[in-house]
């Protein structure tokens, strides 16, 4: 199914690092509590982590263990060496946060520093250490990245570039996992705006991420999945919870429906439960739907079918005529009464057999 719509081609991710005080600031207190351990543990190992100056012969240390680890996992292998150190894009310096096993250097991250901001380029970093960690190898790199950055005073870290169809291009879990180390998308700085108009939807969840209005710095997305709501809450809970982006859902099962619900029907669902003094949960247990589910039709982020409106002006001692615009309540009401004729042949039929 083609998906119509304008977004940016690539987005970037930021960190403004000197909003912070602490490296382990930017984390949620229990990543930072994980880290902490997981630092403790790795110092009782022999393993240490630490930032290096970046020459060639780092560089080809580098190279082997970045191949490895880029082939295991499917992707692109980039000409690290031509990139950095025979034909840089620019004149600034790269470092490495580097993870070392005694004195043996096991992988690590490449990022370039660029003044009052670092921008990281190539990561390889090791799973197995061989020693049972509270929380991946890669946290504990990013708050060696965020102490090297305080520390220097830095003002932000950003990130490259990331095709935009998370679910398709590159999995959701990297979005999730910028956010959780702190970071917000933006457009690519210094690069002209590609925006593609459209994309094939083929069942999978796919995250979007819109251009913003003004600015650089985006805060709304746009989820695709066939999944319900509660669903897509529990798999992919910071996505709905973050402080930086607002993601709604599209939910791709909707084409079975005859009627789009407007936003006027969503705003009185909110106004009627209000009147009903319902919370949320309240109105939740009526329908036999989860809290989230209702927030999320308020909101607008999600609809319910027009079976379920019935449900809901019951609850709330409505009649449905309240929730619908008057031009729209005949076509409404038409189609649930067809659905429920359609209903009670389906269950003749059933007891034929």
């Amino acid at each position: 199914m083609n998906i119509n719509g304008d977004y940016p081609q690539k987005i970037s991710w930021r960190i403004d690092i000197s909003d912070y005080d602490n490296y382990l600031a930017p984390f949620g207190g229990k990543t930072r509590k994980k880290i902490h351990k997981a630092e403790q543990h790795l110092a009782e190992n022999n393993y240490n982590i630490k930032v290096d100056d970046v020459n060639e012969e780092f560089i080809d240390n580098f190279i082997k263990i970045y191949t490895r680890h880029i082939q295991s996992i499917g992707g692109q292998v980039h000409d690290v060496k031509y990139k950095i150190i025979t034909k840089p894009p620019h004149s600034y310096p790269y470092k490495a946060v580097s993870v070392y096993k005694g004195n043996q250097y096991i992988g690590g991250l490449l990022f370039s520093d660029r003044g009052d901001h670092l921008v990281t380029a190539y990561k390889a970093i090791p799973r197995d250490t061989g020693i049972k960690l509270p929380i991946g190898m890669s946290y504990l790199v990013e708050a060696e990245l965020y102490k090297y950055a305080l520390t220097h005073n830095k003002q932000y870290i950003r990130r490259g570039r990331d095709r935009n169809l998370y679910g398709i291009e590159l999995a959701i879990g990297i979005a999730l996992y910028k956010l959780q180390i702190g970071n917000y998308p933006i457009l690519v700085p210094d690069k002209k705006l590609t925006i593609i108009d459209s994309f094939d939807w083929k069942g999978q969840d796919v995250l979007v991420f819109l251009a913003p209005q003004a600015g650089n710095k985006i805060d709304k997305a746009i989820m695709y999945s066939t999944k319900s709501v509660d669903e897509l809450h529990t798999a992919f809970h910071l996505l709905f919870t973050n402080k930086y982006v607002t993601v709604d859902i599209t939910n791709m099962s909707s084409t079975k429906r005859e009627v789009k619900l407007s936003e006027y029907v969503l705003s009185h669902i909110k106004q009627a439960r209000k009147d009903a003094g319902l919370s949320q949960r309240d109105l939740g247990k009526a329908i036999k739907v989860s809290d989230k589910t209702v927030s999320a039709w308020e909101v607008g982020r999600a609809e319910p079918s027009l079976n379920t409106l019935e449900e809901i002006a019951e609850a709330l001692n409505k009649p449905v005529v309240y929730f619908v615009k008057d031009e729209d309540y005949s076509t409404a009401s038409k189609l649930v009464a067809i659905q429920k004729e359609l209903q009670k042949v389906e269950k003749l039929m059933g007891s034929d057999k």
